[in-house]
């Protein structure tokens, strides 16, 4: 007996090959009320947002974009849909849609298996600082942006449960994080953003290797870092650039 779900997921792909984005849309919502699961639910989620921007529904993309980025916040996949979604979308709609801030990677940031979650974190001297945000990059080295945000869809009574007010926004190794960075030098809990009435900040929460902030290292016991637009920020030996949506959107469309 045929697969519904594999004959619905191939459709859609068939679909969006022809640029039936429409059709596409109706197949993959169909495999989802079916109860898809694992990665082809990733990949439906992903291919569903992608589509949803070709036909301007940009409000059912972002909705759905909230669910992928919730139920998979360590895939590759989601943090290119972000870079994806900045090359299709103009600049107005992209800052329309998305009100906090990025951060940009100049390569992948998911460098460990998802059985790194639990080992101890690897010590040792982060990495050395990429070139300035000022400094063009090749297209190919533009591969990935993370949400700045607190887990899409965990209520606040769920992040008071974690030991963090609403307003903290957590960056580590573990996939509880809202920021998940799977850098065998990256703490399980690593550091927090929060933002204040004069802007963002980030602070260290004591992890092993300390956090760069433009080339700076910050630990526990320093005052939070403020930061800008455009700031370059080092986990473990992952480079990322803090970036406001239009920051975002400008860099890479530029590149």
């Amino acid at each position: 007996m045929a697969d519904p779900i594999r004959n619905l997921l191939d459709n859609a792909r068939a679909q969006t090959t022809r640029g039936d984005f429409a059709g596409a849309i109706s197949s993959y919502e169909q495999a989802l009320l079916l109860g898809v699961r694992g990665d082809d639910r990733c990949t439906a989620l992903t291919q569903l947002v992608s589509a949803l921007v070709q036909v301007r529904r940009l409000d059912d993309a972002t909705k759905r974009l909230a669910q992928v980025t919730s139920e998979f916040p360590d895939q590759s996949a989601v943090r290119v849909l972000f870079v994806d979604l900045a090359r299709t979308m103009e600049l107005q709609e992209f800052v329309h849609q998305f009100d906090y801030p990025f951060l940009l990677s100049i390569q992948a940031v998911s460098t460990a298996a998802a059985a790194d979650y639990d080992d101890e974190t690897v010590f040792g001297e982060s990495a050395p600082p990429p070139p300035s945000v000022h400094t063009p990059l090749p297209i190919a080295r533009v591969s990935e942006a993370l949400a700045v945000k607190a887990h899409w869809g965990i209520d606040e009574t769920e992040e008071w449960a974690r030991g963090f007010d609403p307003s903290e926004i957590t960056v580590g190794r573990s996939p509880s994080n809202d920021v998940v960075i799977l850098d065998p030098r990256v703490s399980k809990l690593h550091a927090v953003f929060r933002k204040t009435a004069d802007g963002w900040e980030l602070s260290d929460v004591g992890s092993r290797n300390g956090t760069f902030v433009r080339n700076r290292r910050i630990v526990a016991t320093d005052a939070p870092a403020g930061l800008m637009s455009g700031d370059l920020i080092v986990f473990g030996q992952t480079a990322l650039f803090f970036l406001s949506p239009a920051d975002l959107w400008s860099r890479v469309r530029r590149t």
